[in-house]
């Protein structure tokens, strides 16, 4: 980790770095505590980096952690991992707890008819 004001480009550790932590879906302020960079600063160091600017490049590399992790999900659901189908099942097909094969919409409480009074 380099710390200095403003500077021309980060070290190949701080783009690697910056890579993982855009994955993970960390934001500006993570970005700049561990690179030690100023937030003014991010445009100019992602389009050396990346060819891309710093909103760019945010949604490219958490797009591709996003989809690293519903692979992962998925094969893990595969393997038969009981928690791992189930977070699969709510996420990405949009199933919820309760009758088998019922999608989340299909499943509302419907409105009572009429309101009872005691």
């Amino acid at each position: 980790m380099t710390t200095s004001r403003s500077r021309a480009s980060w070290s190949d550790e701080d783009v690697e770095n910056v890579k993982g932590l855009l994955t993970s879906g960390s934001g500006a302020d993570e970005v700049c505590a561990v690179t030690g960079c100023e937030p003014a600063d991010l445009d100019p160091l992602c389009k050396h980096a990346f060819g891309m600017g710093f909103a760019a490049a945010k949604k490219k590399f958490s797009t591709v952690g996003r989809a690293m992790f519903t692979k992962s999900l998925f094969e893990a659901a595969c393997a038969g991992n009981a928690k791992a189908m189930d977070m699969y099942a709510r996420t990405v097909m949009g199933f919820s707890p309760g009758p088998p094969g019922r999608r989340k919409a299909e499943h509302a409480e419907p409105e009572p008819r009429e309101k009872l009074e005691l």
